[in-house]
């Protein structure tokens, strides 16, 4: 259920209703909020570490968009992409800002630069 983005409600209803046994939504969430979620970030924020060490001394050219959950100035959560156009390799930063492609920029850049890394200008 965690990794297929299922509905984890919708998915234990079911299974009550067919009788299967099965833990509470609570429980689940519980076990996801113990184990999934700190697993997952400890994950990425690894990744993102080495991807950062391996790039050390080196200017990088860079790209980045921001993406936003609805269009328009109504949206309150986003993330902004910077990817190394060389490799192709990406870095997300998830920003929860009124101005959140400005912000989102600035934290990408800035945890570059906290990296020891620069932006080749174009």
């Amino acid at each position: 259920m965690v990794f297929s983005g299922i509905n984890t409600a919708k998915c234990l209803r079911l299974f009550r209703h067919l009788r299967v046994p099965t833990i509470y939504t609570s429980t689940f969430n519980r076990i996801q909020s113990a184990y999934v979620v700190p697993a997952a970030l400890f994950t990425w924020d690894f990744h993102q570490a080495e991807l950062l060490n391996q790039y050390e001394g080196r200017a990088l050219t860079l790209g980045s968009d921001a993406r936003f959950e609805s269009p328009g100035f109504s949206a309150k959560f986003g993330s902004y992409t910077l990817m190394d156009l060389e490799t192709g390799k990406v870095s997300n930063e998830v920003a929860e800002s009124t101005h959140m492609e400005l912000e989102g920029q600035k934290r990408g850049l800035q945890r570059l630069e906290d990296a020891g890394l620069h932006a080749r200008p174009l």
